[in-house]
């Protein structure tokens, strides 16, 4: 099998590509793609552009490494920014996808956010019906009909609040630590209430739904509700940092263009039921430590 990772400079992309190729390395070909920045051992890939694919294509077809399988991590996830820039919102993250779809006639894992609920209660299953109330939000819904109605075989994977070491984008957890550790105060929020989720275990999650053939939606977060606040205290006990320097705030302290819904917490029963075992926060965080003291 043949795993074509589309977006594997990103933060979630090159885990899954550095997890699989190292788990599969004599057994299956992963081959991941950049979009913007080159990356050692990665194929270049501009999904708005049909001439990208085609030299693709070609690229896979000497290699005899075409897809069975594909895992769509590209999107503008900068929720601000697709607030203010719908077009390119639609452009990457509704265009990009059904370009992906066009182009490989396989199984297609699309990666989507826990955005797509209005937040107003939380605990969101699978069959609870979405309804965003940012762009960004509505772009990547909008992404997963597209999958939906034009894919025979989908998965569409609900992720939140993704932390974890890879490649050098700041989190909110990466950067809870970095502003912490430089002593810097910081302000969080406490009414925004997520399943944050560690990125290995998405991985982990993908390759056991990708190996059992599942189809649909599965929401993929970690096991723990919690608050944005909770969690920067979370991370200053774990590594030993001053939680002092964390003060509570109201979100409505921040003047955001896009506006956040309050609690999107994921129930993951459907996972669990499948024998996926997605960590606590303060499990999660633990890893995460050891990973950086390794580094």
């Amino acid at each position: 099998m043949n795993i074509l990772i589309i977006g594997a400079s990103g933060f979630l992309g090159y885990k899954a590509y550095e997890i699989l190729s190292r788990k599969y390395k004599d057994e299956r070909k992963i081959i991941g793609t950049y979009s913007n920045h080159a990356v050692d051992k990665l194929l270049p890939l501009d999904i708005t552009k049909q001439s990208s694919f085609d030299e693709l294509k070609k690229r896979l077809k000497q290699m005899n490494a075409m897809p069975q399988v594909v895992i769509h991590t590209a999107a503008i996830s900068d929720v601000d920014y697709c607030e203010l820039h719908p077009a390119d919102a639609d452009l990457i993250n509704v265009q990009g996808t059904m370009n992906v779809i066009k182009n490989f006639d396989c199984k297609i894992i699309y990666i989507s956010t826990d955005f797509v609920f209005e937040g107003n209660r939380g605990h969101y299953s699978e069959d609870d019906k979405p309804n965003p109330i940012n762009y960004y939000a509505k772009s990547k819904f909008e992404g997963e009909r597209v999958v939906q109605k034009h894919c025979k075989d989908y998965i569409i994977a609900r992720v939140a609040v993704l932390y974890g070491h890879s490649m050098n984008e700041k989190k909110f957890v990466n950067w809870t630590i970095e502003q912490l550790k430089n002593n810097k105060p910081i302000r969080v929020v406490t009414d925004q209430i997520v399943t944050p989720t560690l990125i290995d275990d998405i991985v982990n999650a993908l390759d056991v739904l990708i190996n059992q053939n599942a189809k649909g939606i599965f929401h993929v977060a970690g096991s723990e509700t919690i608050s944005r606040y909770d969690m920067a205290v979370a991370v200053a006990l774990a590594f030993n940092l001053d939680k002092k320097l964390i003060t509570a705030v109201p979100s409505s302290e921040f003047k955001q263009p896009a506006k956040r819904p309050k609690n999107t917490s994921l129930n993951i029963n459907k996972i669990r039921n499948l024998g996926i075992k997605m960590s606590s926060f303060k499990e999660g965080i633990i890893r995460l430590k050891e990973q950086l003291e390794k580094k």
